[in-house]
């Protein structure tokens, strides 16, 4: 009956491995990293078949929270540029919260915050600061999931559930 079972088991994680990989595969998208010179991206041709997905951030976010307007103007005016070229969504990386809602309102297509605070449309965070498997500096805005976690299972459940309920970020992991 053991046997039995571990088939079983065996057969159900190999299927749900190959539609992982399927998807993997299939992927309709592409990140275009940018930075001011936004106008330059070629668009128009890549998302007739294929999503582009931008990405700002991380290098100006400095500047802002020492109180460069320009720097986050630049930020704003990039992220303008890259939707009204034909980016599907953009990735903001590192920025200050207020700089990230700021971004969010003045454009139509979501912005998925990676350190740009709760005020986007959706947050990203690697696998590997979510668990806690990178030993280098950390950023700010990276929370390790497997504190109190029995599993990596749980670790990731914990991350779901505190994202679509607001708790993360939390000000603590905030620019």
């Amino acid at each position: 009956m053991a046997k039995a079972t571990t088939a079983r088991k065996t057969r159900k994680a190999k299927s749900k491995l190959g539609r992982v990989w399927k998807g993997i595969f299939c992927a309709r998208r592409v990140i275009i990293i940018s930075d001011h010179k936004t106008q330059h991206v070629p668009f128009g041709a890549a998302t007739q078949a294929v999503a582009a997905v931008a990405t700002l951030g991380f290098i100006v976010w400095a500047s802002f929270s020492s109180g460069s307007y320009m720097a986050a103007q630049r930020v704003i005016d990039d992220a303008k540029a890259l939707a009204s070229a034909g980016a599907c969504m953009i990735v903001l990386e590192a920025v200050p919260s207020a700089l990230g809602k700021q971004v969010q309102d003045a454009i139509d297509i979501p912005v998925i915050g990676i350190g740009a605070g709760p005020d986007v449309a959706g947050q990203i965070l690697l696998m590997y600061d979510m668990l806690d498997i990178y030993q280098g500096r950390k950023a700010k805005f990276v929370k390790n999931f497997m504190v109190g976690a029995p599993s990596i299972f749980a670790a990731l459940e914990t991350y779901v559930k505190e994202v679509k309920s607001g708790a993360f970020p939390s000000p603590e992991y905030c620019y």
